[in-house]
């Protein structure tokens, strides 16, 4: 809970109360909003958040910041590799099974090749139709260009069946 205090300049009005003690529920207490800082839980008054243009100043700076650091993740120059999805593998007598959460992406936008001893997954997740003419409040699901470069254990594999199920691909690499 958060109270708001005025150490120094805290007013009681005394118009509704006896000379001796104040009375706490009828009398309105000012407080002079240029010194009211906001009191935590341990009883401290924040002197940082008491000037309300000092913490609009530092709410600002700090979307900037927010709004700069997505700005360099998705328009790096020359950044073809784009944004790594998580991958779960697991390994058999048979071969590999991989998930890879994919959500939103379609067996069209996928590429899959294995490259000496390395799997490479390539594609794009593209911002859904409904969403491209709306105003962004909140972006956290990347999108774009993705790629994610698996080693593999030593053997021979191939690329067997691969299904998109609940928003992951999940490949089997058999072995040979």
């Amino acid at each position: 809970m958060i109270f708001f205090a005025a150490p120094a300049k805290l007013r009681i009005d005394r118009r509704h109360s006896s000379s001796r003690t104040p009375c706490a529920a009828s009398c309105p207490i000012i407080l002079d909003p240029s010194i009211a800082g906001i009191v935590n839980r341990s009883g401290k008054t924040d002197m940082k958040l008491r000037n309300p243009s000092t913490w609009m100043w530092g709410e600002a700076l700090e979307m900037l910041e927010r709004a700069d650091r997505l700005h360099r993740q998705f328009f790096q120059p020359g950044d073809v590799q784009g944004w790594e999805p998580p991958v779960d593998i697991f390994e058999t007598e048979h071969g590999l099974t991989l998930f890879i959460a994919l959500p939103g992406v379609t067996s069209d936008q996928l590429a899959i090749v294995i490259d000496n001893d390395a799997l490479i997954i390539r594609g794009r997740r593209m911002i859904p139709a409904i969403c491209r003419n709306a105003k962004i409040r909140q972006l956290e699901i990347p999108y774009g260009r993705f790629e994610r470069q698996i080693e593999l254990p030593s053997g021979q594999f191939e690329v067997g069946p691969r299904t998109l199920q609940d928003g992951c691909l999940v490949l089997t690499l058999n072995k040979l």
